[in-house]
């Protein structure tokens, strides 16, 4: 039992501060690393790199790749070789970044949407059902925003295809919920439950 907790996780609970895996991962100058839009040329089309293969995540991937150009350098879906030793420089070059998270649970989210971000790509993004709370819908490809896997991956064809659309998409404002990367507030709350 404790009186005030820092989770990942939403909570309706004012003794619960939401302190995301990225920014204690990465700290407050995330927000910077987000919204610098780094944008570089891109030459390849998706990635999925992930280490941790998981059933639901990888079928979702698989499915995915049937209308997509997708590498998978990591140890799942591995089709291609690589050695990824830095993630962010790694995926710069690719138009969409598979992200998907390991459940889909209100309020977590990882770096899996971040990366892409600060590497200057679209995050493709499945976790979080109420991340559109947190960062702007029309700067990356949202699941939850579907009512069928047919037409997500339609809308990702299409984007692929249109790049007007795509480099529009590329530099649109990616943060939504700002108070989630104001220190100020995390050392008032910080303050207060330790007092």
């Amino acid at each position: 039992y404790a009186n005030y907790s820092i989770t990942s996780f939403t909570s309706n609970d004012s003794r619960n501060f939401r302190r995301p895996c990225y920014i204690r991962r990465h700290g407050f100058k995330i927000k910077h690393d987000i919204e610098q839009h780094n944008i570089s040329e891109k030459t390849k089309t998706a990635i999925y790199l992930q280490s941790s293969c998981l059933p639901e995540r990888d079928n979702f991937a698989a499915k995915l790749m049937d209308h997509v150009d997708i590498d998978c350098p990591g140890r799942c879906l591995k089709n291609m070789s690589a050695n990824v030793l830095d993630k962010l420089q790694f995926i710069k070059d690719y138009k969409f970044v598979i992200a998907i998270e390991n459940s889909s649970t209100p309020g977590y989210s990882s770096e899996k949407i971040t990366d892409p971000f600060i590497a200057g790509s679209v995050p493709i993004y499945r976790g979080d059902p109420n991340i559109a709370d947190d960062f702007n819908e029309d700067s990356f490809i949202n699941y939850h925003s579907y009512d069928t896997d047919e037409k997500f991956i339609e809308d990702i064809i299409e984007l692929n295809s249109n790049e007007e659309k795509y480099n529009s998409m590329l530099k649109n404002s990616k943060i939504k919920n700002h108070d989630l990367f104001d220190e100020e507030k995390f050392m008032a709350f910080f303050q207060k439950a330790v007092k």
